[in-house]
C-alpha cells in the first residue's frame, strides 16, 4: 500500500476552511488502497499527526490532535512522527494538498516538500505563488493576450 499525506491547517485566514477541507477530503481516500496520514499544520505551521480524524465537531478532532502532541518534522522522502522519546520515520509516496491561502496555496509549503523530495498534488511552486499573486497573473494573462476584465491595481 502506498503511504499518502493529507496535509490542512496553516498560518493562514483560510485555516478553519482547510480543517473541514482535509477531514472530509480524508474520509474520500480508499483505504484499502492508500495508507493515509492526517497531517495538521497548526496556526504557527507546526506540524501534528492526527490519528483520531472521525468526531462530530472537526473542533474536536483538532483538540484531540493537538494533545497527542505528536509533532512531525520533514525529513527527504517522508516525515518522522515524535511522541516523547520516540521517533518513528514514515517514507511518503505522495502529499495531497487540502491547505487554503497563504502558506499553502502560495508555493511556500509546495518549497518545502520540493526541497525534502516528497511528492504532491497541485500546481508547483512558481504556478501556486503566480495564482496567489492576482496583478501578476494578470500581467501574464495580458501579455499572452488572454481576455480579461478590466482591473485597477
Amino acid at each position: 500500500m502506498q503511504n499518502i499525506a493529507l496535509i490542512f491547517g496553516a498560518k493562514s485566514a483560510e485555516h478553519e476552511v482547510s480543517i473541514v477541507t482535509g477531514l472530509q477530503a480524508f474520509e474520500w481516500i480508499d483505504k484499502s488502497k492508500y495508507n493515509p496520514y492526517l497531517l495538521y499544520l497548526d496556526n504557527q505551521n507546526q506540524a501534528f499527526i492526527c490519528y483520531h480524524p472521525v468526531a462530530k465537531d472537526y473542533k474536536d478532532t483538532i483538540k484531540k490532535c493537538l494533545a497527542e502532541n505528536r509533532k512531525v518534522q520533514f525529513v527527504h522522502g517522508g516525515i518522522i512522527i515524535s511522541q516523547g522519546l520516540f521517533k518513528k520515520k514514515i517514507s511518503l509516496d505522495a502529499v495531497i494538498m487540502a491547505t487554503h491561502g497563504c502558506n499553502g496555496e502560495d508555493g511556500k509549503l509546495q518549497v518545502l516538500l520540493d526541497f525534502y523530495n516528497i511528492p504532491y498534488t497541485g500546481s508547483g511552486v512558481s504556478g501556486s505563488a503566480l495564482g496567489m499573486d492576482k496583478i501578476l497573473m494578470k500581467d501574464i494573462f495580458l501579455k499572452h493576450k488572454l481576455p480579461l476584465a478590466k482591473h485597477l491595481w
